[in-house]
């Protein structure tokens, strides 16, 4: 199961957004999509994220949270 399975969701209508991906697929053409597009055509707008793009966003958000806690270590030990 892909790490990031039942965690995502679409942004326009709030559905899951499921992992697609085949084989054969580099890691690279694997996606997520909008289970509502994917269920029902015209339900919602046809999206997709890479795999990769959502790890680069999830790593870029690490580093700026991590780089946060790190700058303001003293007053995040007070809480």
């Amino acid at each position: 199961m892909p790490i990031l399975s039942e965690i995502l969701y679409c942004v326009n209508c709030g559905a899951k957004l499921y992992q697609v991906r085949a084989k054969g697929w580099i890691h690279e053409q694997e996606h997520f999509v909008c289970a509502t597009y994917r269920k029902i055509k015209g339900g919602c707008s046809s999206h997709q994220i890479h795999n990769v793009q959502m790890e680069e966003i999830l790593l870029r958000e690490l580093h700026r949270i991590t780089a946060y806690a790190r700058e303001h270590e003293v007053s995040l030990s007070k809480l």
